[in-house]
């Protein structure tokens, strides 16, 4: 990394600041390797995985309902953790195997674990719906997003979900409605 200070036209100081870009080296590709037999090695290899995944969502799944059944039942130190890190695992792997409805399912159901008041009257209910439809979506081997059942599954647990915890905030939208009021005001 370098350092250069300059001067504007307008006779303000700035420095330049240039950084070496190390990732070509690391990025690299091996030797002999095109980068269309690269896409298809790797194709390869999600296919593979793809298989095994399926033994590894039926064990995520027998853990879900081990957990979905202590729930109601237990002090929330039994399970909360164990219960965010599996749905945390499901969501970023499920959709890479196309089951993308549990996918977002296990990403809404993480969504009430970490923000969710755990005395809000909805919590456990809002919890086991999401265990629920992640049951029904394995068992009716729901694949991809669902079609129209999958899309207004997802949207009702969205609606569920948000009644304990708020919708994530667009802070983009937010910038353009305060901008907008300044310009106006």
């Amino acid at each position: 990394m370098s350092f250069r200070d300059e001067v504007s036209p307008s006779g303000f100081p700035f420095q330049i600041i240039e950084i070496r870009n190390n990732l070509k080296n690391k990025a690299s590709q091996r030797e002999g390797l095109s980068p269309k037999e690269a896409i298809e090695r790797a194709e390869s290899r999600i296919a593979d995985l793809a298989e095994e995944y399926d033994t590894r969502l039926r064990d995520d799944i027998e853990r879900l309902r081990e957990l979905a059944a202590v729930v109601p039942n237990k002090p929330l130190d039994d399970w909360h953790k164990d219960l965010l890190r599996l749905v945390h695992d499901m969501e970023g792997q499920a959709g890479i195997f196309n089951y993308e409805v549990i996918s977002f399912i296990a990403g809404s159901l993480g969504r009430v674990l970490e923000h969710a008041p755990t005395d809000h009257a909805k919590f456990i209910p809002t919890i086991e719906a999401h265990c629920d439809a992640v049951f029904l979506v394995y068992n009716q081997k729901i694949r991809g997003d669902g079609g129209s059942a999958g899309k207004a599954l997802i949207r009702g647990l969205k609606a569920t979900a948000d009644t304990c915890v708020p919708a994530p905030v667009d802070r983009r939208a937010q910038l353009r409605e305060q901008q907008a009021r300044q310009q106006s005001g």
